[in-house]
Parts: structure tokens; C-alpha cells; sequence
């Protein structure tokens, strides 16, 4: 259409460490609005949770499964500190809901008739609060167990975004998934826009996808929304 004041970032490792947009907010840009596409069924949102990623490791002595006095199991170890992790009460919060943890890693042991020597678990927490306080609760766990670590893979806050003026506050939406807008800091004035086709319950699963219908659909929003932000610069 011919406007002026508009570009497009692309990046990379938003499912893994947020590389890419940790390299975006080191390219010195300063744009007064980004717009984050994620599955949102096209409503912006004004919330998304925080994200506290660990991973935990205990260590055990290996023996021969027939005599298990002679050893201890990093397993049964793990075992227990992510039962105990998994009937914690966690926080939650009136505007962002409950704290959730998910186990999606589990790695441990060298054979079946041997006792583990050494057990890993990767963890992630969608936080409604500071991610250091689940932290904190999670290292008074883990010190139960002589020889377990916690490492921090990564970690980030609740993040309150921008509403367009076009948006219904009403019909907006909070995400309980993660997003690359607390790593994508491009300066104080910037305000973030998160919206996008498709819907997060199809993400990470068999019926992973986004229609034809809904990413043509989007295309035109994403023009009008370029349109607006940059009406709304002007009036600032």
C-alpha cells in the first residue's frame, strides 16, 4: 500500500532459549510498537503468564539391581522431589490464573538391572508472579536430596502489553503460554502488540496448524493494524 515506517523482524529460537529475539534487542532498533505474531485466534492480548525453565539432576550410586543396599537410585530420587514438586501448592493469580507445572524431559539410568547413577528432569513453570520465588521453593525441595542440582534454563516475568485502539478490551485475551516479548526489549517507548492466526490448543500437538482461511484473514488484519499504530504514533 505504499506506507511508510513499517518493517518486518524475523527471529529465531522462540521455542527453545529466545536467541533470536535476545539478538534483536542488541541490534539497537527503535520502533514506538512491535507486533508479536502468536496463535491467538486473532485477538490481541493483554497478559501472557511468566516462564521459569529448570532442570534438575540427582545423583545416585551405582550397584547391581539384585543387591540395592549396596547402591542408591538417582531415579527414586527424582522420582520423589517431582512428586513432591508436582502436590506443591503454587500460586495463582485473579487476572492470570493458577501457576502450572509441566515434567517434559526425563532422562536417567545406564541399564534395568542396574541402580541409577544419575536422573535428569526438565521442568517448566507458567508463572503468575517472579519467577525467582518458584525458584526459591524449588531449591528448598531439591536440597533434600545430597547430590541434586538445579540449573536455570531460563526465566522471565508476567508481561503486560499494548491493546490497540481498535481492540475490545472485553474480547482481549490472556495468554498462559510464553512469547518472545520479554526478551524483544527494543527500548522504553516500544509497545508490544500480540495477536496472530490459529489457535494455541493445536500448537506442540498432532493437529498442529493454521488454515489458509486464517492466515489470509491475517494478513489483512496485520495490514489494518500497521495502519492504526502508525495513526496512533502521529497522535502521541
Amino acid at each position: 500500500r505504499g506506507v511508510a515506517g513499517v518493517g518486518l523482524l524475523l527471529v529465531a529460537g522462540e521455542e527453545v532459549d529466545h536467541a533470536g529475539a535476545r539478538a534483536a534487542a542488541a541490534l539497537g532498533l527503535a520502533p514506538a510498537y512491535v507486533v508479536i505474531g502468536e496463535p491467538t485466534e486473532g485477538r490481541q492480548v493483554r497478559l501472557q503468564k511468566g516462564l521459569l525453565k529448570l532442570r534438575l539432576t540427582t545423583a545416585g550410586k551405582a550397584c547391581h539391581s539384585g543387591y540395592p543396599e549396596e547402591g542408591h537410585s538417582a531415579i527414586d530420587d527424582l522420582v520423589e522431589l517431582l512428586h513432591e514438586l508436582k502436590h506443591e501448592a503454587w500460586p495463582s493469580d485473579p487476572a492470570l490464573g493458577a501457576t502450572t507445572l509441566n515434567i517434559g524431559l526425563l532422562r536417567g539410568g545406564q541399564a534395568a538391572n542396574a541402580l541409577a547413577e544419575r536422573a535428569e528432569a526438565t521442568l517448566m513453570f507458567r508463572a503468575v508472579g517472579q519467577p525467582a520465588k518458584l525458584r526459591a521453593r524449588v531449591e528448598r525441595a531439591v536440597a533434600k536430596y545430597p547430590g541434586a542440582t538445579l540449573a536455570v534454563v531460563t526465566a522471565n516475568s508476567p508481561v503486560r502489553l499494548h491493546l490497540s485502539a481498535s481492540q475490545d478490551a472485553r474480547s482481549a485475551v490472556t495468554a498462559a503460554f510464553n512469547t518472545d516479548a520479554a526478551y524483544l526489549d527494543l527500548g522504553d517507548r516500544c509497545k508490544q502488540v500480540l495477536v496472530g492466526p490459529g489457535s494455541i490448543l493445536h500448537a506442540h500437538c498432532p493437529t498442529e496448524q493454521v488454515g489458509v482461511a486464517e492466515l489470509a484473514a491475517a494478513a489483512r488484519q496485520y495490514a489494518r493494524l500497521a495502519v492504526e499504530l502508525l495513526a496512533e504514533e502521529e497522535e502521541e
